[in-house]
């Protein structure tokens, strides 16, 4: 009993940040291009609305998904739904035309933002958890140690039988009680609204309504991280004590960096970081330094895990 006491102590001063790269590499279809499949097949309206508005020809918008986001084509939107606002003086006017811009744009920002999490919700649903791992190479996992799950799998609970007191998963998991947290981390400032760059004066009130629509997108589809750091501000603070950080198959994207900042700075300064790569390593040692420039860190492929 007296071993399993100090191994116990020596997990818990282990930290684990676990990204999407864990679970591909456990042959889970979790990319964002399984996600884009899954639209086309199970949500078009969705997949309509991004094709639409969104490069996702370019398969650069697939790989950093959450980021892009950001990058809605407003123009696009609102070229296509112009022909709603019918001029007041048209022989054949119709109040039923006052709403009808508005409605459209309503429409299509809802699509966007939360008929676009209803269905991530779906599609992280249904995600298999493998049923051998026989050619995947198994991660070294301290299952008393403390993680920090970007994912919202189970696979850490479901493969490697780490107890779910362990697992702090950040952004909501399968089957939870909170909804999952899904975004981009941009908001436009005043000046950058579209309803800033309108002549209040002597715009349609129609387009003015539009613009206040379309600003909300921005709002609804972003993640709130300063909120979720602040309100678990305790949960981070109680990684004083940790000296090991062992970061698996997280891109250290910049969407998540003020997690990992808020990581680094709650950690033993002394802490050594272990930080895995899938390809070529240049990118995440860039986006290390970002993080914790005055950390010690290795690096290693994710396959070596």
């Amino acid at each position: 009993m007296a071993n399993w006491v100090l191994e116990e102590e020596r997990s818990m001063t282990i930290l684990y940040v676990i990204g999407n790269g864990f679970d591909r590499h456990h042959k889970m279809a979790t990319s964002y291009v399984d996600f884009g499949e899954f639209l086309s097949c199970n949500h078009r309206e969705v997949r309509r609305l991004l094709d639409n508005y969104f490069a996702t020809y370019d398969e650069h918008f697939w790989h950093h998904f959450e980021e892009e986001l950001a990058h809605f084509d407003v123009e696009m939107l609102v070229q296509d739904l112009e022909h709603f606002i019918v001029p007041y003086s048209a022989d054949d006017w119709s109040d039923a035309y006052h709403h009808d811009y508005e409605y459209e744009l309503d429409r299509a920002v809802e699509g966007l933002s939360k008929g676009l999490l209803a269905a991530f919700t779906d599609w992280v649903g249904q995600i298999a958890l493998p049923y051998g791992l026989e050619e995947v190479p198994r991660a070294r996992i301290d299952p008393l140690a403390r993680f920090i799950n970007f994912n919202y799998t189970r696979t850490l609970q479901e493969l490697y039988g780490v107890p779910n007191d362990r697992v702090w998963h950040i952004h909501g998991v399968v089957g939870g009680a909170e909804p999952l947290v899904l975004g981009h981390a941009w908001l436009p400032s005043t000046a950058e609204t579209q309803y800033a760059q309108l002549d209040l004066e002597r715009d349609d009130t129609r387009v003015i309504g539009g613009a206040l629509i379309i600003d909300s997108y921005f709002k609804k589809t972003f993640k709130p991280t300063a909120n979720i750091i602040a309100e678990n501000a305790a949960r981070f603070a109680s990684l004083h004590d940790v000296d090991d950080i062992r970061v698996l198959g997280h891109s250290l994207s910049d969407v998540d960096l003020p997690y990992l900042q808020a990581i680094a700075s709650n950690v033993s300064p002394n802490a050594a970081w272990r930080i895995s790569f899938h390809g070529e390593p240049t990118a995440v040692r860039q986006q290390f330094i970002k993080i914790a420039s005055a950390k010690r860190a290795t690096f290693w492929s994710l396959p070596e895990v």
